[in-house]
């Protein structure tokens, strides 16, 4: 076995260790421009596409679709949610609005449930302490 300069093991082909080649390569800013250019988006090699999960979906269109100063639908308080206008998650930016919590709550029917749970436990609770008198 050979030895590289910085005393490491090499084997007989090789001129020098991988961390002392690496050393010597410097990549102008333009290059690392071009490559960061290359892997973006689609042509990343862990691009997911439509297959990607819910946080990451959510992430990717909060940096393209900047939030407005006041909620998309009642235009009076900021907006706090990202809502997809569909049923559907997709890359599609016009699919997607910014909402404050109770008009997301209201379009996803979540504040309708909400009232009714919340009527249910009060009667629940004066029902039982009726009994107790």
């Amino acid at each position: 076995m050979k030895k590289c300069n910085c005393g490491k093991e090499i084997c007989k082909q090789a001129k020098q260790c991988k961390s002392c080649s690496n050393k010597k390569r410097v990549c102008t800013d333009e290059t690392k421009r071009r490559i960061s250019i290359s892997h973006m988006e689609e042509k990343n090699p862990m691009w997911k596409g439509d297959a990607v999960g819910y946080c990451s979906l959510h992430e990717w269109v909060r940096n393209r679709k900047h939030a407005p100063l006041l909620c998309e639908n009642c235009r009076t308080c900021p907006p706090m949610d990202l809502a997809a206008i569909g049923d559907r998650y997709t890359r599609n930016l016009d699919d997607w609005e910014y909402l404050c919590r109770k008009c997301h709550m209201e379009k996803d029917g979540r504040l309708k449930r909400l009232k009714k749970k919340l009527t249910k436990k009060r009667n629940v609770y004066a029902v039982y302490k009726m009994r107790k008198l």
